[in-house]
């Protein structure tokens, strides 16, 4: 919402104020001082506010995509079609010599992205991972389609007039979030590949890893799924969308863990079952769930560091999977550990032992997880 989004949008502002695009005082909108006040006082920005920024984001994603080699990505071919008029769309020689392509892509996929995920998701998985807006854009639309976000909207779309619209906002943020996790992957480990290569090379074993999550799975990743399952479908969500929600922010997840099964050369189902029994047995699941629950107020960089203490523990349980799928399994790659592992969970226990999770803390636990894993 723009009130838990409020430095953030600060944050927006300020980036279209330095692309050379905004000017507040002549968009009436609030300076970095009212801002501040706005926030003290509880008034977060409106929704005309909102429209301008989301307005002029779309303007500066349009000139860093025509800039980027983006939209001469063969992926978007059906983008350019799409945009004509039947029978024109026919001639597909005149369309793809268009002197126009290039903007008409860049116009759409511009539009599409911040249309679902919104500039502020954008900005903060640019912050997260360093990359170019371009390049965020391409992992994107990589993400949209191993997740089907399409799909799924479809689905969220239906339920108008069905269900109330706070609850299809609920389903929207998690697919934003799931696409957001699953973009940062692909910008990290799919970078200079064509989005057609990256999708090919993931679709397939993620659907892999959908269809053998709930045998694989440890209980707490379990049991969170199922209770917020329950949770949207009793208010009014399908029985079958609300699993798929609940369900999507750990197959964005399980891109690391087809990473992981490919270079190792194991089945997915395997080493999914790896990945979950050491994340359970070193507590990694409790501990991003918490970190992600105790730094939602957190001041602005703090959860922006947050997040990337979150991916990189992420990172270490897939590193530690790597190691024990070359040493016989989860089992016998923790036994050779058993006393680091009780100092370890010693430590966690210690530092959540309030339940009151500060960055300071999170900053910590991810430390002593790194000092365990030897990295």
């Amino acid at each position: 919402t723009a009130g838990e989004d409020h430095e953030a949008l600060e944050r927006l502002m300020v980036y279209l104020e330095e692309r050379g695009v905004l000017n507040r005082a002549l968009e009436g909108l609030p300076s970095t001082a009212q801002m501040q006040t706005r926030k003290a006082e509880g008034q977060p920005l409106t929704r005309p506010e909102f429209a301008v920024l989301l307005a002029w984001s779309k303007i500066v994603l349009f000139d860093d995509l025509v800039a980027s080699t983006v939209p001469d990505d063969a992926w978007f071919a059906p983008v350019l079609k799409a945009y004509f008029p039947s029978p024109i769309d026919e001639f597909s020689k005149a369309m793809s010599g268009h002197r126009l392509r290039r903007e008409i892509i860049a116009t759409v996929v511009a539009n599409r992205t911040l249309d679902f995920i919104g500039p502020v998701a954008l900005l903060r998985l640019r912050e997260l991972t360093g990359a170019a807006p371009a390049e965020a854009v391409r992992a994107l639309e990589a993400a949209r389609a191993v997740l089907d976000i399409a799909g799924f909207r479809k689905e969220v779309f239906a339920l108008d007039a069905k269900v109330p619209a706070d609850l299809q906002t609920e389903l929207q943020l998690e697919a934003i979030h799931a696409a957001s996790e699953a973009a940062a992957w692909f910008i990290r480990a799919t970078s200079g590949q064509s989005i057609g290569d990256a999708v090919k090379l993931t679709h397939a074993p993620l659907n892999e890893l959908k269809m053998s999550l709930a045998d694989v799975q440890s209980d707490f990743p379990a049991s969170r799924i199922e209770r917020e399952s329950r949770a949207f479908a009793k208010r009014g969500a399908p029985h079958a969308l609300a699993q798929w929600t609940a369900a999507m922010s750990y197959f964005a997840q399980g891109l690391v863990v087809v990473d992981v099964a490919r270079q190792a050369k194991k089945k997915v189902p395997e080493t999914a079952a790896c990945f979950y029994a050491i994340g359970d047995a070193l507590r990694l699941d409790r501990l991003r769930a918490s970190a992600r629950e105790g730094l939602a107020n957190a001041p602005y960089w703090d959860r922006v560091a947050g997040r990337r203490l979150i991916s990189e523990l992420v990172r270490l349980q897939a590193s530690a999977t790597e190691d024990a799928l070359k040493s016989g399994g989860a089992d016998a790659w923790l036994a050779a550990r058993t006393e680091e592992r009780k100092q370890l969970i010693s430590t966690l226990t210690a530092l959540g032992k309030d339940h009151a999770w500060s960055f300071a803390k999170f900053a910590l636990s991810t430390d002593a997880v790194r000092q365990f894993m030897g990295r």
